[in-house]
């Protein structure tokens, strides 16, 4: 399987720091503040991404881990609190993976 031309454009994935879904679209969200878009599904970016760097929180987010700065467990929801200060909430049927994996 080819790897995603965007992927290409991308120097190295080091750079990505999360990817959000937008209906059909995935928004590659990059350390030096661009935003790039294409036409792919996140799915189909997590077979391609290492899977050891990134971790899917959601069915809109796939997150490189080293940019996941805590997690925040609260009574009805867990978040993952980034390096830059947003919160992404974790989807309840993942939230065991997230946190079996190391957070």
């Amino acid at each position: 399987m080819n790897s995603p031309k965007i992927l290409k454009e991308i120097a190295n994935e080091t750079s990505i720091l999360f990817i959000k879904a937008e209906q059909n679209y995935s928004v590659f969200h990059l350390e030096n503040g661009n935003q790039l878009t294409s036409a792919y599904t996140l799915k189909h970016y997590e077979k391609h991404l290492h899977n050891n760097n990134f971790i899917r929180l959601s069915r809109s987010f796939l997150v490189k881990r080293s940019f996941v700065k805590e997690i925040d467990k609260q009574t009805n929801s867990s978040y993952a609190v980034l390096k830059n200060g947003s919160k992404i909430l974790i989807s309840r049927r993942r939230l065991q993976n997230v946190i079996k994996t190391g957070f």
